[in-house]
């Protein structure tokens, strides 16, 4: 299980703070029992907004402490007990208000202390299902399914933005959407001190949602068969003998003899030419009887041949489909052989429609496992159509467009991708510095020494990296939860750049004291876990920082792998290899498809979720549509 989650926290004043979090331990036994705690605490402090900030990440560490403690029974009473003792110990603490919830393999417990209400979107239903009451705590408990959306909100958050706002802003199928409307109502509000809310969306695992109960339809009402009705058998019936009609025959006239004249010389030669044309026909029939036989004999010999040959070719698919997951290279192998066999069945000139069926087939195995001759991308823009001389490197995904950055002539462009509508977003010196994009809501680049974003046709600078005390070179970003991640190939490690309310705090080595990534990374990509590319096409999933086990299902040695991309909500990962390569994996270990490109050069790769397809920018500047 793994969740999509988004907070929204007001601008800190004097005397408010406001904060979410999320706590999972490392011990797996704990987890087990207590499962997943996310929090949103919200009090009036002291007159010194530093101390009122310690003060507010100390009740954070002590709540989660606190309910990850070794000698918990059970969710409801730990979480109870967890808030009775932090109240306890701040008698003097005014204007607080904490909800607490817990994800618990498909269930959900929530605990609130004072105001505060929780909302839960299914499919197309928004309901309120906890209401915080003053001095009081209030706890829920229930299902969650597949895609739940949950809504921590505090009491004057909730106020001021209205009941009938924020279903308006939960029923949007876009998380993106949500959350920059949400920020966008929290920032246009005039008192937004002490204003927090938290956006939590559940993703089931695949082992879970096959552990999910499925309804059983009850077998049809089975109807009576009536009792056979018993019919009284009638009388014997013996019919009448019927009157022997002898006298007919001595009606009749009696049979005469049959004269023939000794001399008959017309009707010999009639018989003469009769048995002539039966002699011929007896011909014609015994000739067409050898042809028939010889005809049959062919086709009989035609057949089995060509059952042999479709036995080879489904032997090699069957195979070559079985492997193909962990051996892409040996499936191609087989699959050129399948080839070879379907010329010989081509040649028999039978089984026209079938033969059709297995070339298809070979022709998408071949296609879907690194045949430049057997795959044809698909075309699907012409980036000439946006600028004459279009010179683009880089591109980067933006809610449904395409972000384009062309670092020759200084400009970036936007594509929407289902209308292929264009749009300029700046002209500037700046991007002929430019290393790559990042994919946000809104579009940033960055050079070797900062970070910018775009808006209102200006580059504004987010970011100085002058501001890490050490040299850097970042070769790839990425967003997730609204903070960047920069991978940085010189020290082999990812620094995290967290959002406030002026931009962004100070860069964080994401990787623990002493460790590193592997040597040669070349790009990352973020779904829950932070993805690791290497030159040499290793593949390393990190969870907070920590690396896990995987094993990267290619049977080849690769010596230029790059640009790596995922998404959001799927298993999919897919990068490139030297120039022309573009290689699909799932996350479970297993291949998906190696796509040729043939003569194109490949310059960059985007995964979009939505159109289910991967658009490569070629060096043509035409980009391409893998659907996969």
């Amino acid at each position: 299980m793994h969740f999509t989650c988004r907070s929204f926290i007001g601008k800190p004043e004097a005397t408010t703070w406001s904060q979410y979090w999320e706590n999972e331990p490392d011990d797996l036994s704990l987890v087990s029992r207590l499962g997943h705690l996310f929090g949103l605490i919200s009090f009036t402090g002291p007159q010194n907004s530093e101390s009122q900030s310690q003060l507010g990440h100390q009740f954070i560490e002590d709540l989660s402490q606190k309910y990850f403690s070794p000698d918990a029974l059970d969710i409801p009473h730990q979480l109870k007990k967890v808030i009775d003792q932090f109240v306890s110990s701040n008698p003097n603490l005014t204007g607080i208000s904490l909800i607490l919830a817990v994800v618990y393999q498909q269930n959900l417990y929530l605990a609130s202390y004072r105001t505060g209400v929780v909302v839960i979107c299914r499919s197309s239903k928004i309901s309120q299902i906890l209401n915080g009451d003053i001095d009081k705590i209030t706890q829920v408990s229930g299902k969650i399914k597949q895609g739940d959306r949950i809504l921590l909100i505090s009491q004057s958050f909730f106020d001021q933005l209205t009941w009938s706002k924020i279903k308006q802003l939960l029923s949007s199928p876009d998380v993106s959407e949500i959350e920059e409307n949400f920020i966008s109502s929290l920032y246009s509000l005039n008192q937004s001190a002490n204003l927090a809310a938290a956006f939590i969306q559940v993703h089931f695992d695949d082992e879970e949602l096959l552990s999910q109960p499925k309804e059983i339809t009850p077998p049809p009402p089975q109807t009576e068969t009536p009792p056979p009705v018993s019919i009284p058998a009638s009388h014997p019936f013996t019919p009448p003998s019927l009157p022997k009609f002898n006298f007919i025959k001595k009606l009749l006239p009696p049979k005469k003899g049959i004269i023939v004249d000794n001399y008959q010389p017309h009707q010999l030669n009639k018989r003469k030419r009769l048995n002539l044309v039966i002699a011929l026909l007896l011909l014609f029939a015994l000739f067409a009887s050898v042809y028939i036989g010889y005809r049959k004999n062919s086709a009989a010999r035609v057949e089995t041949k060509y059952q042999e040959l479709k036995t080879q070719v489904d032997k090699k698919l069957t195979d070559a489909n079985a492997i193909k997951n962990l051996k892409l290279e040996s499936a191609l192998q087989l699959g050129n052989e399948a080839q070879k066999i379907l010329v010989q069945m081509e040649t028999l000139n039978v089984h026209s429609d079938e033969v059709k069926k297995i070339s298809s087939d070979i022709k998408s195995l071949l296609s879907q496992t690194g045949s430049s001759s057997d795959y044809t991308p698909q075309k699907f823009y012409d980036t000439s159509l946006i600028t004459d001389n279009p010179r683009y490197r880089k591109m980067a995904l933006s809610d449904s467009s395409l972000i384009l950055m062309d670092t020759v002539s200084g400009r970036l462009d936007i594509l929407d991708i289902s209308q292929k509508s264009t749009k300029n977003l700046l002209r500037s010196d700046l991007l002929k510095q430019a290393i790559n994009l990042v994919a946000t809501s809104k579009p940033y680049f960055y050079t070797s020494t900062q970070l910018y974003l775009v808006q209102n046709d200006k580059a504004e600078s987010q970011i100085d990296f002058g501001d890490i005390d050490q040299s850097v070179t970042m070769l790839d970003a990425q967003s997730w939860n609204s903070a960047l991640y920069f991978l940085d190939s010189q020290n082999q490690t990812i620094w995290k750049y967290n959002p406030n309310s002026s931009g962004f705090g100070s860069a964080q080595n994401w990787i623990p004291d002493g460790e590193t990534l592997d040597s040669s990374p070349t790009s990352l990509a973020i779904n829950g876990r932070i993805w690791v590319l290497t030159q040499s096409g290793r593949i390393s999933p990190y969870n907070r920082g920590v690396q896990e086990s995987y094993q990267t299902p290619i049977d080849t040695q690769l010596t230029s792998a790059n640009n790596l991309v995922t998404g959001l909500d799927n298993e999919i990962l897919a990068f490139t290899e030297g120039e022309n390569i573009v290689y699909i994996i799932n996350k479970n270990g297993k291949a998906h498809a190696k796509y040729n490109l043939g003569d194109k050069k490949i310059l960059d790769i985007i995964l979009d979720e939505t159109s289910q397809a991967i658009y490569v920018l070629c060096d043509d500047q035409k980009i391409y549509k893998i659907d996969y």
